[in-house]
């Protein structure tokens, strides 16, 4: 699996396609390796099943390891996806 870097203040692109189910609501948070939410918003359909959220990486975020997950409710049922990805510091 490839972990994406990014710098503070940068931004992730959060996406998800449905099989061909939509879901009644979908969102994203972020998580912080002790799977605390420290984000989380709704997701914006782009069409044709396609769902996107973009965040900005805050600049209090410590340098490390978090996780995006995206959660689709699809007849109640929740179905989950995670991400790792890590912030690291710029070039000096």
């Amino acid at each position: 699996m490839i972990i994406k870097e990014f710098l503070r203040d940068s931004t992730l692109k959060i996406t998800w396609i449905d099989s061909g189910t939509t879901p009644n609501s979908i969102h994203f948070n972020i998580l912080d390796k002790s799977e605390s939410i420290l984000s989380s918003d709704n997701m914006v359909s782009s069409g044709n099943g396609h769902y996107f959220a973009l965040f900005t990486i805050p600049n209090s975020f410590n340098f490390g390891f978090y996780n995006s997950e995206t959660v689709a409710v699809i007849d109640n049922y929740p179905y989950r996806k995670k991400r790792p990805f890590r912030v690291i510091p710029g070039e000096v």
